[in-house]
């Protein structure tokens, strides 16, 4: 800890610059280089589909013959939406529920159980796991990097645990950023505006010699508060301040390496108090091909943060992650992937007189793990069989198996189907196992204590959520224009956790099985090379079956209403001039039972002009049919997401 806390320790201690930088800007906007991907603009559905993506099995392969149910959003995607977030961005994806709790903070979702300690959907960047070991939960409020430099964001929706462990139990976002070989050159952006007050990013990439590449990033920002119910505003808003770099070497001998690191510091606020967050990461890759279809490749990061919400919340982690895996040339029909993996992390957490603490109060956790994956060929390549297993062992519930299989079938050029079933699970976490609250004297009457006694709630019984899953799907082209996805699923859940009663001090417990099933449709329609339509719907029902004699009366409704059974979105982009671009972006919510969330439908509108060859200006506005709209969590202190506008200036030289 004490090296992150040295970087960051002067940073921090600098005053709020957001004024005196953005004086001069009376919108806010998320805005993304023209010249990132002009070639994406010209992108037909046939190039769509031959894009490569590695989420699936962790081998390169066509988006087009991936039997899963992927959607990719790719730079221009993300560059079109005005989003300012990653997890603003993927409000695009269909099936992922994307919910805002406050002016920072996100939840999403794929396939259902949306709250702040679910765990079931597993977030890499880079290689990198985003996942906490502390609570099960991805931190969206500083999960970011500089948007332009993401090449694409892959979304599998359904389990993925056969390669990529545990945790991606209802999906997996795999987001891949760009070689620095493609960055080169300077980019400035500078904007504010309502919601985000104001903004700044510069980013500088290099030719190092003959065969590497160089680029760094700085960014930074300040968000306004959310509004609660009636219009009094919220007790949140953020400040983070974020750099960055990442170098790529092609080798002597024809392998590649990469190096990069990012570091943050950041101030917010929500219904719990203040919060400071600190943290970076670091990782080393290295990667070689040997021939056709054998390459091996490693990979090594530290990931390190620091959370403090004073007398409530702290928490110190260090994680180091090493990966291995090697890819074996064709044998016959057999295609053989093998990895290997070691996750070491650990913690220092504060006691009392925070109200929530973990006992022990430190703890150190190891996780060996390993995975094959054969794909089988068959009906003269028309067909294809992935079997395969990953093998974990863990410190709390030992070793965890996770096989799948996944059929795929060619019918024609045009379309493709596929089939799956595959286990997976949800391992426990430190607030599974060591959970605790302090009786603090202000709280006593409202937990019905003792002041200064301990309340476990944790279990150190507590064994892992289970899920058998069986997905269908489809996908083709029904014209040249036109490219459609359906994708329907059944989730056989067990050992979900619960609590022994509805009181505070309730323990947990792995008494709560159910299911979940539905589908997903996407529509993709490029009737112009200047004109893109995509449509979208979902389905979800979470039906859980409570055990006999179960004296739980929270669990099945949280789980049960914390995510919406329709989803509907229509994205539509035009460049109505040769230097001018359109975007608008409508999505309908169905209600949340839990916390009694209305249903909501709502807008964004984005313009941007190209003054110049090397210079832009973005307009964008956001959420414009309501003046306010919750998205989730209960009242009475409920933010609810409120109407922005942004703009924003790019600048790009040489």
């Amino acid at each position: 800890m004490s090296l992150i806390r040295h970087l960051t320790s002067h940073y921090r201690r600098r005053p709020r610059f957001l004024p005196f930088l953005f004086a001069s800007a009376s919108l806010a906007c998320a805005v993304y280089p023209a010249t990132a991907s002009d070639e994406l603009l010209q992108m037909s559905l046939e190039d769509l589909m031959s894009m490569q993506v590695t989420g699936v099995n962790k081998r390169a392969e066509p988006l087009g013959k991936a039997a899963a149910a992927v959607f990719v959003l790719t730079a221009e995607d993300i560059r079109r939406s005005g989003a300012r977030t990653i997890a603003q961005a993927l409000r695009l994806v269909p099936g992922l529920h994307v919910a805002q709790t406050n002016a920072q903070s996100y939840l999403v979702a794929s396939r259902g159980f949306n709250q702040s300690s679910s765990g079931k959907l597993e977030v890499v960047i880079d290689g990198r796991s985003a996942y906490t070991p502390l609570n099960a939960t991805v931190f969206w409020d500083v999960l970011d990097t500089y948007l332009p430099d993401i090449e694409r964001i892959e979304v599998i929706r359904g389990p993925g645990g056969t390669v990529w462990g545990a945790n991606a139990v209802n999906g997996v976002i795999n987001i891949v950023t760009r070689s620095a070989s493609e960055t080169v050159g300077q980019v400035l952006t500078v904007g504010g505006g309502t919601q985000e007050r104001g903004f700044a990013s510069f980013r500088s990439g290099a030719k190092v010699g003959k065969n590497g590449h160089v680029r760094f990033y700085a960014k930074a920002l300040e968000r306004s508060a959310l509004e609660l119910e009636g219009g009094r505003p919220a007790s949140d808003g953020q400040v983070l301040r974020q750099g960055g770099l990442r170098s790529d070497w092609n080798l002597s001998d024809g392998g590649q390496m990469t190096g990069s690191a990012d570091i943050y510091q950041g101030d917010s606020s929500d219904q719990n108090g203040p919060t400071e967050v600190r943290g970076g990461n670091a990782a080393l890759g290295w990667s070689r091909k040997w021939m056709e279809g054998a390459n091996t490749s490693a990979r090594l990061s530290l990931d390190t943060y620091d959370r403090q919400i004073p007398g409530v919340y702290g928490e110190e982690r260090e994680t180091l992650d090493l990966e291995l895996q090697h890819n074996l040339a064709a044998i016959g029909r057999h295609q053989l992937t093998v990895g290997a993996g070691f996750r070491f992390t650990s913690d220092e957490t504060a006691g009392p007189p925070a109200v929530v603490i973990f006992a022990p109060q430190n703890r150190s956790t190891r996780k060996f793990s390993g995975f094959v994956q054969d794909r089988i060929s068959f009906a003269a390549g028309r067909g294809t069989l992935d079997l395969g297993s990953k093998i974990e062992h863990n410190d709390y519930s030992g070793t965890e198996w996770q096989p799948g299989l996944r059929l795929g079938w060619e019918f024609n050029q045009s379309w493709y189907g596929w089939g799956a079933i595959a286990r997976a699970v949800r391992t426990p976490t430190r607030l599974d196992h060591d959970v605790a609250l302090f009786c603090a004297a202000q709280f006593a009457a409202i937990l019905g204590c003792t002041p200064g006694t301990i309340l476990p709630l944790g279990s150190p019984n507590f064994e892992s959520e289970t899920l058998l899953a069986y997905e269908l799907g489809i996908r083709g082209n029904a014209t040249d224009e036109l490219l459609l996805e359906l994708a329907v699923f059944f989730n056989d859940y067990s050992d979900l956790r619960s609590r022994e009663s509805a009181g505070f001090t309730s323990g947990f417990e792995n008494r709560f099985k159910g299911v979940g099933y539905g589908g997903e449709t996407n529509l993709r329609w490029r009737p112009h090379k200047n004109f893109s339509l995509n449509a979208y719907y979902s389905y979800l029902e979470i039906d859980l079956d409570p055990p006999q004699g179960n004296a739980d009366f929270t669990t099945e409704g949280t789980v049960e209403g914390s995510s919406p059974a329709h989803q509907a979105g229509l994205v539509a982009s035009w460049n109505i001039a040769p230097r001018w671009l359109a975007t608008s972006q409508l999505r309908y919510v169905d209600e949340l039972a839990h916390g009694s969330v209305p249903a909501y439908t709502e807008l964004d509108l984005g313009l941007r002009w190209q003054m110049r060859p090397t210079v832009d200006l973005f307009l964008a506005g956001q959420n414009l049919l309501d003046s306010r709209h919750p998205e989730f969590g209960e009242l009475p202190d409920r933010p609810e997401v409120v109407r922005g506008v942004y703009a924003s200036l790019t600048w790009r030289w040489e």
